[in-house]
């Protein structure tokens, strides 16, 4: 994907209207584009290792807890619940 999106921002850059850009600008100007592509998902993916674990904690039931359903299901039936 990072291949791409350098590749893509190279070509612009030689077939641009600027001033006559030379094929190391345009490639400095691609790699560059891409490693900040590249730093952008990094930042979304560390914001992500805190925000999904958290999500996980509030959702998950507790260890040993039943769900409330099986609990009722059992108090009806008068067995006991432990």
């Amino acid at each position: 994907m990072l291949a791409t999106i350098a590749t893509d921002r190279t070509r612009a850059a030689l077939a641009g209207g600027q001033p006559v850009v030379s094929q190391a600008a345009a490639l400095n100007d691609g790699y560059a584009r891409a490693f900040e592509v590249a730093a952008g998902l990094v930042l979304a993916a560390f914001a992500a290792s805190f925000i999904v674990p958290a999500i996980r904690a509030r959702t998950a039931p507790a260890a040993g807890a039943r769900p409330d359903e099986a609990a009722k299901t059992d108090a009806d039936a008068g067995k006991s619940v432990t």
